[in-house]
């Protein structure tokens, strides 16, 4: 859900400069508006995905994770922690289509 609202919130402010840009017919500020946009959202996922990989054991005992599940969500959570970058990049750049 963190993840979704940071790349909304990245998503749609670049779109709607974008928008902007290509209306006052300025087209190079809005190009570079857009890798803006991308750059922080690749910078901002991988501080995500590292964040949720070093405090992985935390989050599951917050959330009530019993011993007998504890291995299987550790790894569930390592899969999901590293699919938070492509999962944040892809949802950026849709917004611009």
């Amino acid at each position: 859900m963190i993840c979704l609202a940071f790349s909304l919130m990245l998503g749609d402010g670049a779109s709607s400069y974008l928008s902007l840009k290509l209306g006052e017919k300025k087209k190079e500020e809005a190009a570079k508006g857009v890798g803006n946009g991308i750059v922080l959202s690749v910078i901002l996922s991988i501080i995500l995905c590292v964040v949720s990989l070093i405090f992985l054991p935390q989050l599951l005992n917050i959330f009530g994770c019993t011993d007998n599940l504890r291995e299987y969500a550790i790894q569930y959570g390592k899969i999901i922690a590293i699919r938070i970058t492509i999962y944040d990049d892809r949802n950026i750049i849709k917004l611009y289509y």
